[in-house]
């Protein structure tokens, strides 16, 4: 679980934040209440996670809620995208 944290990503904005998480069991992976800031505006912000590698009939849920996206000027909301 990722619970208020803030993610401040330097260099040129990538396009999206990916979070890779694996696992050979039935799991889960919560993004609830962080904050992810850009180096600029152009990119079109969007958090991704990498599903798991799981054994047949294995399940990966996620959720991502409430998360924020900001530009280096701290705008609020760069047109963010949760799945």
């Amino acid at each position: 679980m990722l619970e208020g944290n803030v993610f401040e990503l330097t260099g040129a904005p990538p396009a999206d934040a990916t979070v890779h998480h694996s696992s050979y069991f039935p799991t889960a992976v919560t993004l609830i209440g962080n904050e992810f800031r850009w180096a600029g505006s152009d990119a079109a912000p969007r958090l991704e996670t990498a599903g798991p590698v799981l054994p047949a009939g294995g399940t990966f849920e996620r959720t991502l809620r409430g998360n924020i996206y900001r530009d280096a000027t701290l705008s609020p909301l760069v047109r963010p995208t949760e799945p």
